[in-house]
Parts: C-alpha cells; structure tokens; sequence
C-alpha cells in the first residue's frame, strides 16, 4: 500500500498520464513512526513531496500486525498515540 501527496500508487499522476514523480521523501513503513513522520512532514514541510510506502495492506505497524487481547502496558496512551490527534474514546483505565 502506497499514500502519497499528490500521485497515484502507480507511479503516475493521479489522473494516469505523466511521468513518474519525483519525490523530495520516501517515508518506509507505515507504522507509527512512520505515519507521524508524514503528519509532520505535510504540516511543516506542505512544499515537499513525499510517498509513504508499507508493505503490508493496512497502516499500523506492529499494533496492527499484533493483536493483544487483553494486554496491559506500562507505556500510557499518550506514549503509543498522536500527539495530534489525542484519544477521545472512553478512558481505558481509571
């Protein structure tokens, strides 16, 4: 799977025609690092190009890969979330 600011997976502009594009970034993986990175990318760099590349079907990383029923941490949420885009459901742990 392939997000990208501006072109098609394929390597073509959006609407097919074209060149394939040049890209100022490639962020590999699409874990969290990796989404955050393009978060931050497109918010403080929204001239630059990039492509976010992940081999799997899903973004997510290993908390996607993983499943823990019933895991407890001793990392809170805020450690293993987004600083831009907190957590809203109910709290987990009181």
């Amino acid at each position: 799977m392939t997000a990208t600011n501006g072109h098609a997976a394929n390597g073509h502009t959006a609407n097919g025609n074209g060149p394939e594009p040049d890209f100022d970034v490639l962020i590999i993986g699409a874990g969290i690092s990796g989404i955050d990175a393009a978060y931050h990318l497109k918010k403080l760099c929204p001239g630059k190009r990039f492509a976010l590349l992940e081999a799997r079907e899903k973004f997510g990383g290993t908390w996607n890969i993983h499943k823990f029923p019933g895991i407890r941490s001793d990392s809170d949420l805020y450690t293993f979330g987004f600083g831009w885009k907190p957590w809203t459901g109910i709290p987990l742990a009181t």
